[in-house]
């Protein structure tokens, strides 16, 4: 009896307290009373609750018990998976892109890309307009820098160094933050692929961005190609609107003002390409190698925005210097040419030189803008994302 006793009150302790207390009334009662323990005098009481025969309600508050402790367990899980996430997120700031769900990724590119976008031409199109007159208007072409800051300044005064800054900033807030949600969205849904692992020889380069960095460009020549065209046009002084006939019917019209206004795709996506993707290797980079630069406020986003920025234009300037030739020819001399030809045919006419022209202001503004951009852009990504350090128990992801 006293065997049973104790295994009855062992099963309670370890399933329900109540079963030890109910276990010490009923020996305190035997005691009291005098009667002993034997046979006899239990078969006159009620028999002892056995682990076989657990009332309901000590077997409810064992499950409840239960029930509570995994509740616990979940709540630890959803609190390391949120600081993991947050960490992941953290340690991308400034990367341009991270680990997230790929629908997130892109909309936190979709943000700050148009920051981005937006602070750029703001920031550099005074620069931007003596460097397109140096490449395509025919009155600068022997000229330089300076000789063009005057006679805009004297021809048309301050607001001629601004001409057609409304399509520019329209055209990169617009495909700023669709470059971005792109690049973004991509890079994260090549992470746990073959893409996702470095290139060998590569200095630790992932294909990932690579990939991203193609799709990035193109996506960035379907968007930028027509208010390039127009921002040209009005920096050039010619018009962007083809001429309305008489006798053409609307739909003929409309069809060849698309057709016009993407003049110059070919060009522009080699462009694109070429100085997205060094500036994303170049930034990739930067943030493996040299991570102190994104843990500065100011200078080191500015540093690393320009620099990385101006590597990618100057790959990337032969093509430049043909898409704005493209797009500001109003009398169709490189009609149906290809970029090959155009860049020969430049080479053979004004030297190789001609392939560079207006380089100097055109780093100095992608420096500037860019530099300004990545400052409003890792501004806006420490708003949306704070950065933090991992806790002890959450594991760093894998570089």
């Amino acid at each position: 009896d006293h065997k049973q006793a104790r295994d009855a009150r062992r099963y309670s302790k370890a399933h329900a307290r109540t079963d030890d207390w109910m276990a010490g009334l009923l020996n305190t009662t035997l005691d009291v009373v005098g009667m002993p323990c034997d046979d006899d005098t239990f078969g006159y009481l009620p028999e002892r609750p056995q682990a076989s025969q657990v009332p309901p309600r000590w077997a409810v508050s064992g499950a409840d018990l239960g029930n509570e402790l995994s509740r616990n367990e979940e709540h630890a899980d959803q609190e390391q998976h949120q600081q993991v996430a947050a960490h992941q997120r953290a340690r991308h700031v400034g990367e341009i892109a991270g680990f997230g769900a790929p629908s997130q990724e892109a909309m936190m590119g979709m943000v700050v890309g148009m920051v981005y976008g937006a602070a750029s031409p703001l920031a550099g199109h005074p620069i931007d307009t003596i460097k397109t007159k140096l490449q395509a208007d025919p009155a600068h072409r022997t000229g330089n820098s300076w000789s063009v800051i005057r006679h805009v300044l004297h021809q048309e005064g301050v607001v001629g160094l601004f001409r057609g800054v409304t399509p520019a900033v329209l055209g990169g807030t617009i495909y700023g933050g669709i470059v971005l949600s792109v690049y973004s969205g991509t890079y994260a849904a090549c992470h746990g692929t073959a893409l996702a692992e470095p290139i060998p020889g590569s200095g630790g380069l992932r294909g990932s961005v690579v990939v991203a960095a193609v799709c990035s460009g193109g996506a960035r020549t379907l968007i930028e190609t027509p208010l390039a065209l127009i921002k040209v046009r009005r920096q050039t002084g010619s018009d962007w609107k083809l001429p309305r006939l008489p006798g053409v019917p609307g739909v003929t019209y409309w069809c060849n003002q698309l057709r016009e206004l993407y003049r110059g795709t070919s060009p522009t996506l080699y462009r694109s390409c070429t100085m997205l993707g060094a500036f994303f290797a170049l930034n990739d980079y930067c943030s493996r190698k040299l991570p102190e630069l994104n843990s500065m406020a100011v200078l080191g986003p500015f540093v690393k925005g320009g620099v990385c920025a101006s590597v990618g234009w100057v790959a990337a300037w032969p093509f430049e210097v043909v898409k704005n030739r493209v797009q500001a020819d109003v009398s169709m001399s490189y009609h149906n040419k290809s970029v090959s030809v155009i860049l020969q045919q430049i080479v053979r006419d004004e030297g190789a030189r001609a392939l560079f022209r207006g380089i100097l202001p055109g780093l100095c503004k992608s420096f500037v803008s860019n530099g300004a951009a990545m400052i409003a852009l890792h501004f806006t990504q420490r708003s949306l994302a704070p950065t933090h350090e991992p806790p002890p128990h959450v594991a760093a992801p894998s570089q």
